[in-house]
């Protein structure tokens, strides 16, 4: 994402997400909703690291996410979503399918879910093995 006020937009849609007005945000980490308004809308140049965290630990993320140097952010106890439309669209798609095939028992859902966890698992250690043989070639 390219914007100068990445943290602003990104504090503010963690904060609408989890149905937290501004002052309810400041109550929660200590600070001004004045304050919250000023960084939502950049007019503050900067968020101290304390500030950052306590944002990033009430608004379940990582201060990487709130910055802008990942996409990545943390949803809950080991979830993780990836802001990449391609991806949501394909979740998406995913859910329609189990939501529009009445056939499918519990035990046949759990066991697509299974293998399509087992498959993800094995082509990302695939990515990471094909990534480690390129940097190894090339640093030699």
């Amino acid at each position: 994402m390219e914007d100068k006020n990445i943290t602003g937009i990104r504090v503010k849609q963690l904060r609408k997400n989890k149905g937290l007005t501004q002052k309810q945000l400041a109550d929660m980490i200590n600070v001004s909703p004045q304050v919250i308004s000023n960084w939502e809308r950049a007019y503050t140049p900067g968020i101290s690291h304390d500030d950052l965290s306590r944002l990033a630990s009430v608004l379940d993320t990582t201060t990487d996410y709130l910055t802008g140097i990942s996409d990545e952010r943390k949803l809950g106890p080991g979830i993780r979503s990836v802001d990449n439309p391609a991806v949501n669209d394909f979740f998406k798609t995913v859910v329609e399918e189990f939501q529009s095939t009445p056939a499918i028992t519990p035990k046949d859902r759990q066991e697509i879910m299974e293998d399509l966890a087992e498959y993800f698992h094995f082509k990302m250690q695939q990515k990471k093995q094909q990534q480690k043989n390129i940097n190894g070639f090339t640093s030699r």
